[in-house]
């Protein structure tokens, strides 16, 4: 064989080889472009997702879920039956928000609300399925982490023997403002109550719930069962039952009666109008000032007292409120505050007694205006009404003059925001409906919502500029 044709087959050799390397490599490529699909489609392959479920607009939204250590780093719609052309959008900006605010406090789409928020609540759920029963116990002393709006809120809750003797949440996520008032007073409220079977915070019910489950779940493990407010009450009447059976039961029984005209005392002085009244808060002394014009309250005053900020801080300001606006002392304790609010109330009776002024009873002004009520029911939301596409407008009347609300909806008619545009409401008094009515009827997305002590004229107003709102979309 000559040299020629040696080279030549070498040639030939070096080509096939070649060619085979080059259809190796081709079709490797080719295998691991077509494997990848199978990762991106968010089934539960991929390593540390999470799935979660939330009902949509026509079935089911399940996602996937990729955490890293706290941080959302995807989220994927792996099923659901929303409507093709509205639900779009939803479904391809809600997850990538999502993961860009490491938040599902984001905004909604306009026009798939309902596919909107059903992202947002099944990637809330598939988070909560790792994180809602975290807690840890080291004594007298355990700490939970829950769920809550925005992300985790930590917990530590306090026992002495089988009482909750405090609730300080120690790290949360939640919106400053909205929140606040669930964060202080959820906790306060646990400790004073002993118990868990507390009001939650319009406007903040989300928060309410998370703190009030962190506290469940921390007496579940010291294996502590709290009475609820029902079986308390239970016990007090069987207790009082055993009480009537013995031979002292006639001085049992009036006891309560002799305590009643003995709960409010305290030191009284009167100057003219004015009357000062010192009675015994929760720390100590709370003086009062209750000033009359004839038969009225015009003004009730807490001018010292030794409350503790932060939990005294309502009853403080909300209680005279609503006394002066009810001209009676039969307004609601604040929830937390028992025992402030009921100094005040005591201070306020006291000075009634010294000018020996019967102040009409809720009761008593219920029945009054009963007949008023019954004919005006159909009249009493009025107002001026103005439609501009997804914007209601509306002016009603307030306690000092005109309020002017501006409630926005989505194309589903849901409630996505409420504003006071306008009003003559009194500095001080009127801040937190101006502020939390409107904040919970968007959460509740209706107007079903409670009024607030001490104000209730200002909240009936922004209640009713909302239902006349809806009305008008109707």
């Amino acid at each position: 064989m000559g040299y020629k044709t040696k080279l030549s087959i070498q040639i030939f050799l070096a080509g096939v080889f070649t060619m085979l390397l080059i259809t190796f490599v081709f079709t490797s490529d080719i295998s691991l472009s077509e494997s990848e699909p199978e990762t991106d489609q968010g089934t539960s392959d991929v390593a540390g997702a999470l799935t979660g479920t939330a009902e949509g607009h026509n079935g089911p939204v399940t996602v996937s879920v990729e955490m890293d250590g706290d941080t959302i780093t995807a989220v994927e719609i792996i099923e659901h039956e929303e409507s093709p052309g509205y639900s779009d959008k939803a479904i391809s900006d809600i997850p990538a928000a999502i993961v860009e605010a490491n938040s599902t406090d984001i905004e909604v789409i306009s026009g798939a609300s309902v596919s909107s928020n059903a992202i947002m609540e099944a990637v809330d759920n598939a988070v909560a399925s790792v994180d809602s029963n975290t807690f840890a116990s080291e004594g007298d002393v355990v700490t939970v982490e829950v769920e809550g709006h925005n992300g985790p809120v930590v917990v530590d809750v306090t026992f002495d023997g089988d009482n909750i003797s405090a609730v300080e949440i120690v790290e949360h996520e939640e919106s400053p403002g909205y929140s606040d008032q669930a964060l202080e007073e959820i906790p306060a409220a646990i400790v004073e109550a002993n118990s868990t079977d507390v009001e939650v915070i319009s406007g903040a019910s989300v928060t309410s719930n998370a703190i009030i489950d962190a506290v469940n779940q921390a007496v579940d493990e010291k294996g502590i069962a709290l009475a609820a407010v029902e079986e308390t009450d239970v016990e007090s009447s069987e207790e009082v039952g055993s009480e009537d059976t013995d031979e002292e039961s006639s001085e049992t029984s009036e006891e309560p009666e002799s305590e009643d005209t003995d709960e409010a005392t305290g030191e009284v002085e009167v100057d003219g109008d004015v009357v000062t009244v010192t009675v015994e808060g929760h720390n100590g002394p709370v003086v009062v000032e209750v000033t009359f014009d004839d038969n009225t309250i015009t003004a009730v005053e807490v001018v010292e007292h030794e409350e503790s900020a932060g939990y005294s801080d309502r009853p403080l300001e909300e209680i005279p409120a609503a006394i002066v606006e009810a001209n009676s002392t039969d307004v609601e304790v604040v929830s937390s505050a028992s025992v402030t609010s009921n100094a005040i109330i005591d201070a306020v009776n006291l000075a009634l007694e010294e000018k020996g002024i019967a102040v009409t009873t809720a009761e008593e002004t219920d029945s009054e205006s009963s007949e008023e009520s019954e004919s005006d029911e159909t009249d009493e939301v009025t107002g001026e009404v103005e439609v501009d596409g997804d914007v209601v407008t509306v002016t009603v009347e307030g306690r000092n003059g005109p309020v002017v609300v501006e409630v926005t909806f989505d194309d589903d008619n849901t409630i996505t925001a409420v504003e006071i545009v306008e009003h003559e409401e009194s500095d001080g008094y009127s801040d937190r409906p101006l502020e939390e009515i409107p904040e919970a009827i968007v959460e509740e997305n209706s107007t079903d919502v409670e009024v607030i002590s001490g104000a209730s004229v200002t909240s009936e107003a922004i209640i009713n500029a909302v239902k006349l709102a809806v009305e008008a979309r109707e």
